[in-house]
């Protein structure tokens, strides 16, 4: 079934999810690894991670930034924005574009799922899982 999470100053890891994901953090850190169904977060001063091993939809809105890993080959759709802050994709190759107010990355490695990043004054880091 989908799973819904409110947490607060904790540390929370949520590895291979069945269902859909909705969850909200406020300060400590999330890990969501390997969802198998779509997945939204929402963080506040949190240390936010997801890494995909397949295409699944993902949203991502955070301060303070976070980090997304793909492994191999995921064929989504990348759409991300970091509002007074940085994107590293360097692993892929990819560079933002830069402007005022913060940088920002759209890239299809395919077309099977969209992932939406949105950080407030962060880093948003794009890797390839090891």
């Amino acid at each position: 079934g989908a799973l819904l999470l409110d947490s607060g100053n904790a540390v929370v890891d949520v590895t291979n999810t069945a269902g859909a994901a909705r969850m909200t953090v406020a300060a400590g850190a999330l890990t969501v690894v390997n969802p198998q169904a779509e997945v939204r977060i929402d963080g506040r001063a949190a240390k936010v991670q997801a890494s995909l091993d397949r295409a699944v939809p993902l949203t991502a809105i955070v301060t303070g930034g976070m980090r997304l890993e793909l492994a191999g080959d995921v064929p989504i759709t990348l759409d991300a924005i970091a509002d007074g802050g940085t994107i590293v994709a360097s692993d892929f190759g990819l560079t933002a574009d830069t402007g005022e107010r913060g940088a920002t990355l759209h890239h299809a490695f395919g077309a099977r799922a969209h992932v939406a990043l949105r950080s407030d004054g962060g880093e948003i880091v794009i890797a390839r899982r090891k």
